[in-house]
C-alpha cells in the first residue's frame, strides 16, 4: 500500500530543466527552418496532435495552449502543471514532436 502512495512526480529541478530543453529545441526548430515563432507553433502543433492521438481522452484546446505558452515562454511552467502533463503521458510527446519537425528541415 505505501509503494502505491509513493509514486513518482516530477520536482521543481526536474520541471524548469524540461521547460529549459523544450524551449531551446523550439527556439533550435524555429531558427533552422527560418519560421516566425506563429508558424513553428503551427507546424508542431500538427505533429503534437498526431503524437497525441492515442491518449484515451482527447488531448483539449487548453493544454495545447498551456505547451504553446510554455514553449514562446509567455507562461513558466510550474511543478503541478509539469507533474499533471507527466501523468497524462509519461512519454515525451512534445519532445517528440520537435525531433519530427527538426528532422524535416534536416532533409
Amino acid at each position: 500500500m505505501m509503494i502505491a502512495a509513493a509514486r513518482e512526480t516530477l520536482s521543481l529541478i526536474t520541471a524548469n530543466l524540461w521547460q529549459t530543453g523544450v524551449r531551446a529545441l523550439f527556439r533550435f526548430y524555429q531558427n533552422k527552418a527560418g519560421l516566425t515563432q506563429d508558424e513553428t507553433w503551427i507546424e508542431l502543433r500538427k505533429e503534437l496532435e498526431i503524437c497525441v492521438a492515442h491518449w484515451k481522452e482527447p488531448a483539449e484546446e487548453w493544454e495545447f495552449q498551456l505547451v504553446r505558452a510554455i514553449l514562446v515562454e509567455e507562461h513558466n511552467v510550474t511543478v503541478e502543471e509539469a507533474n499533471a502533463l507527466y501523468i497524462r503521458d509519461p512519454g515525451t510527446p512534445i519532445i517528440d514532436a520537435l525531433r519530427t519537425c527538426i528532422s524535416r528541415v534536416d532533409k
